[in-house]
């Protein structure tokens, strides 16, 4: 999960709430200044999943 803290929609708080929910969710990625619209933080947030799966 990655979160972007300057989300105004799905704040932070919300995305941790809806972490709780998914079963064996690891730790959020947060960064600090994505908002909303997380994707358009592609290489970091492709990098950290291909590194948590093991593939870097």
């Amino acid at each position: 999960m990655a979160i972007g803290a300057a989300d105004p929609v799905l704040v932070p708080e919300i995305m941790h709430a809806l972490r709780a929910d998914i079963r064996n969710c690891p730790e959020p990625m947060v960064l600090k200044e994505a908002g909303h619209f997380v994707q358009e933080w592609g290489e970091p947030v492709a990098k950290a999943a291909l590194k948590a799966f093991g593939l870097s």
